[in-house]
């Protein structure tokens, strides 16, 4: 029986994640470790470990890394405290793994991955190769893709980008973004439903908002979102705003703050700490736009028929499909935009992450399993 180590730290790569390492722990062949640490084990980020239990999964260590502020300072001193921390667990566990997965391109990963690289652990790596230029998880992300042996990539484009960096073929693969994963069968949940659990109709015109700081400039952090709220605070008298709160990042604490402060000053305004995939599915679907950075509006809200306002430099340099239209964060720009997306007709258009041969996760699994077996 081979032994898989999963990395996850925080709600962002476990939805992503999650219908992979279901395949893995229910496939006899495979035991399943899993390691929960950055913000799965806060309190201030709604403890979302609780849905790493939910569905069943043994989680083997929790490692308690978050930083204790969001300067640069604390986030240094996070990368130091969690590359220590698994450089202890694995070297007790480093016989047990024969793989060790990781997703994406956040300071704690790397912190860990950097770790497992030298106990000679191989890491499989997901989501290499792409660009955002707007953060330095740009950086963190081709040093996780250097540290690794397996990279799983969600578009033709970052497979060949990441040959470029990497100077080698083997063992690069395009198969989608596997986050879509969880749309295959999606059914949004009941606006009653979700009226009763987050009091919020979602029979109201909405607009979902998600902001992260942008981190490789992050001293222009402040501007943008006041640029964005102000913003909002015209967009808000027609329509109902829900605003997903920001990760853990530079000056992420002190946007929280900013945000829960606007927030509170009006009625038809919420702000949500952690929705869960699902629900957080639903409300793109059943909101008339997106607005914001995340990922998730590049990756995801194609296949929910959804348009997004994208905003700044945090994404800049990833495949978009047809339903993205960019802006600067300037808040005459950020309402124009909005108005025109929400005149253009009902998006039906592809998704370019998606992978058009049958789900990323099960082609993953079987190229791993390939890989073991070698």
């Amino acid at each position: 029986m081979k032994t898989i180590g999963v990395l996850t730290s925080s709600r962002a790569d476990y939805g992503i994640l999650r219908p992979l390492l279901i395949r893995f722990n229910q496939a006899e062949e495979f035991n399943l470790h899993v390691y929960v640490f950055g913000t799965h084990l806060s309190i201030q980020y709604d403890q979302t470990i609780k849905e790493i239990e939910k569905d069943g999964l043994f989680i083997t260590q929790k490692v308690d890394t978050l930083p204790s502020g969001d300067k640069p300072q604390d986030i240094v001193q996070s990368i130091s405290l969690t590359s220590s921390l698994f450089a202890n667990i694995f070297s007790r566990d480093q016989e047990k793994l024969d793989l060790l997965i990781c997703l994406g391109d956040r300071y704690e990963m790397l912190a860990a991955v950097l770790s497992a690289a030298h106990f000679n652990i191989p890491i499989a790596h997901l989501h290499g190769g792409e660009t955002t230029m707007g953060a330095m998880d740009n950086r963190y992300r081709h040093m996780i893709s250097l540290c690794s042996s397996l990279h799983f990539c969600a578009t033709e484009i970052f497979k060949e980008r990441l040959v470029q960096l990497l100077d080698e073929k083997q063992n690069i693969y395009n198969v989608g973004a596997l986050g879509l994963d969880n749309l295959i069968d999606f059914t949004p949940t009941d606006k009653e439903h979700l009226q009763a659990k987050f009091n919020i109709d979602f029979m109201l015109p909405t607009l979902l908002v998600v902001y992260h700081p942008e981190t490789e400039k992050y001293e222009g952090n402040t501007f943008k979102l006041n640029e964005l709220l102000k913003a909002l605070e015209v967009l808000r008298k027609e329509f109902q705003i829900i605003i997903n709160m920001p990760n853990a990042d530079i000056t992420g604490l002190s946007a929280k703050g900013t945000i829960k402060k606007f927030v509170d000053k009006y009625e038809n305004v919420h702000g949500i700490e952690h929705f869960g995939s699902q629900a957080y599915f639903s409300a793109i679907y059943y909101s008339k736009a997106l607005i914001g950075n995340s990922s998730s509006g590049i990756i995801e809200a194609a296949s929910l028929n959804t348009y997004v306002l994208n905003l700044g430099d945090r994404q800049k340099g990833r495949v978009q499909s047809h339903n993205i239209i960019n802006a600067q964060f300037d808040s005459v720009q950020i309402i124009k935009k909005t108005r025109e997306i929400l005149s253009l007709p009902y998006y039906s258009g592809n998704n370019l992450y998606q992978n058009k041969n049958g789900s990323t996760s099960s082609h993953i699994f079987g190229f791993i399993k390939s890989y073991l077996n070698d």
